[in-house]
């Protein structure tokens, strides 16, 4: 057998190997210029091909969508179903084809410490609303908080989401305090025991 031959063979077969691996595509929709939010560029990754809302793509080609930051204007103007920015019309035409779009940051949730109650649950209640239409929270990679104290209140929740957590791993014999149960699951921060039961 020619060995040459055989060696080149082999090489054709790891290049073709090599040229069908795909990163994954993401389009943000943000401009270019724009700073992303803390830890969204560690969630993209170095193999993902990130490509922004302005730039020429394909659909068919496309991932995943993200939104680094709903603002609550354009929450409550996407909600009501009112027209908005370029970026939101891109937003909107996107969830239209039935496709999602993750949301990295809700801007209200910035405002748990000192919004009143009832304007935290309007907000929360577009939230559930765009989450009907395709918007779904970013999955990010975060590491759950175990509390060790015996009563969980709405401070230790909102604590809990400023760290960036989404789960919140409580002692057996831990209280929920009922504010603190609303928050954690207006926030999509789940709560479980030590022996795997959600509180």
């Amino acid at each position: 057998m020619d060995i040459e031959l055989l060696v080149t063979r082999l090489a054709q077969s790891i290049l073709r190997e090599l040229q069908t691996v795909t990163c994954e595509t993401i389009v943000l929709f943000a401009e270019r210029d724009r700073k992303l939010p803390e830890g969204l560029a560690e969630l993209l990754g170095p193999e993902s091909q990130v490509l922004h809302v302005s730039d020429p793509y394909q659909s068919k080609q496309v991932d995943r969508y993200i939104l680094p930051c709903l603002y609550i204007d354009q929450m409550v103007d996407l909600a009501l179903g009112k027209g908005g920015s370029k970026l939101m019309y891109a937003v909107r035409q996107v969830l239209l084809t039935g496709k999602t779009v993750e949301v990295f940051q809700w801007e209200y949730e910035t405002y748990m410490h000192s919004a009143p109650r009832a304007m935290l649950d309007l907000y929360a209640s577009y939230r559930k609303e765009l989450e009907g239409f395709g918007l779904t929270a970013c999955a990010q990679e975060t590491t759950p908080v175990r509390f060790g104290k015996n009563v969980l209140t709405e401070a230790d929740v909102l604590q809990a989401r400023e760290q960036g957590s989404i789960q919140l791993d409580l002692a057996v014999n831990c209280r929920v305090t009922p504010l603190a149960r609303e928050t954690a699951r207006n926030l999509g921060i789940h709560i479980s025991t030590d022996t795997g039961g959600i509180a």
